[in-house]
């Protein structure tokens, strides 16, 4: 059987403008004097995906991986090498791409589903099941600028499926939606793919990748670093992650001015510094404590969060084991906390 995607020495690079200053004068005799550097965000990209899979891409922001879907979908021209699509084509690529603020819901799902080349007749045959899906039917009369970012989301992904396409192209954009309609997309497009369906999907949600993709793509500036088992490559990424991320992870805060926190570092247990920990890894963090006043007593509060500011593990609080000369360190053990 043919390969449903195929993509050969994808090469895609942009100017990028830097402006110099000029003076008034100059800009009035020499006009406005600009000078530029080319910036590879695609190069020599190959890869070939069969009819029937889920292919994962992931890699860090800037990699190319929208980059690559643009050029998939044809809102790129490629600098260089090729590709070829067998089927129809349809793709959730950027928030509110395909839509007018100033029209309503029902006017958006005929305009989006035009842009996709469904036939008027195909859209008013499956209106109902579009509205259906999107749970939007309250809604169908009010302007898209009204609109949620997870409701323009819903009303998207509903007029591309029923595109009926033969491959999918997908880029972070259901992570937006609710939690309920995530798991009706995940379900949808499981089936999707099990019907033969083919779809390329970019996600910085590593678990989901690692749970729905055959096989992931790993693109590192441009350029293909890995490629195949998802469990295999997520980890490779994640190790590359583990030594070259610098990002600030921990938020001190004190209660008495007396007290100020130097520094907090996470270190595996190789004695490595870390931001980016497995499930299941061992940790240990070395918090520097400063005073000049040291008190009698002091405590310390510790607490793990997600992002979105859920408490995963704690608070636990512990008491410090004494300064000396103005510094101070406090063991802390997690066991037992949620």
């Amino acid at each position: 059987m043919p390969a449903a995607l195929e993509v050969a020495g994808l090469t895609k690079t942009f100017r990028l403008y830097t402006r110099q200053t000029q003076s008034l004068v100059e800009r009035l005799l020499m006009g406005r004097v600009s000078s530029w550097r080319p910036l590879s965000a695609l190069n020599e990209v190959t890869f070939t995906v069969e009819p029937g899979t889920l292919l994962g891409l992931i890699g860090r922001n800037g990699s190319g991986k929208s980059t690559l879907l643009k050029v998939l979908s044809g809102i790129y021209v490629p600098s260089s090498g090729t590709y070829r699509a067998r089927g129809r084509m349809a793709g959730l690529l950027e928030l509110g791409a395909g839509f007018h603020p100033e029209l309503t819901g029902r006017e958006n799902i005929f305009l989006n589903g035009s842009i996709l080349g469904i036939p008027a007749s195909t859209i008013r045959k499956k209106f109902d099941h579009i509205v259906e899906f999107s749970g939007l039917s309250d809604y169908l009369e009010t302007p898209i600028k009204a609109y949620s970012s997870g409701m323009v989301v819903r009303l998207g992904f509903s007029v591309a499926m029923a595109a009926e396409p033969d491959i999918l192209l997908i880029d972070e954009v259901l992570g937006v939606g609710d939690a309920a309609f995530a798991v009706k997309s995940v379900e949808t497009i499981r089936e999707f793919v099990s019907n033969g369906g083919t779809v390329v999907f970019v996600s910085h949600d590593l678990p989901l990748v690692t749970d729905l993709a055959d096989r992931v793509l790993w693109l590192e500036s441009g350029e293909l670093r890995g490629e195949g088992d998802p469990g295999t490559v997520v980890k490779e990424y994640l190790n590359l992650l583990r030594h070259q991320t610098s990002r600030e992870i921990v938020s001190p805060r004190t209660e008495d001015d007396r007290v100020r926190v130097e520094r907090l570092q996470l270190w595996d247990v190789d004695g490595h510094e870390s931001t980016l920990f497995n499930t299941g890894d061992p940790a240990n963090l070395y918090m520097t404590l400063k005073s000049d006043d040291p008190p009698e007593e002091a405590y310390i509060q510790l607490a793990i969060e997600s992002l979105q500011g859920e408490v995963l593990l704690g608070p636990i609080t512990t008491q410090l084991s004494g300064f000396h000369n103005g510094t101070a360190g406090a063991p802390f053990d997690f066991r037992g906390c949620r």
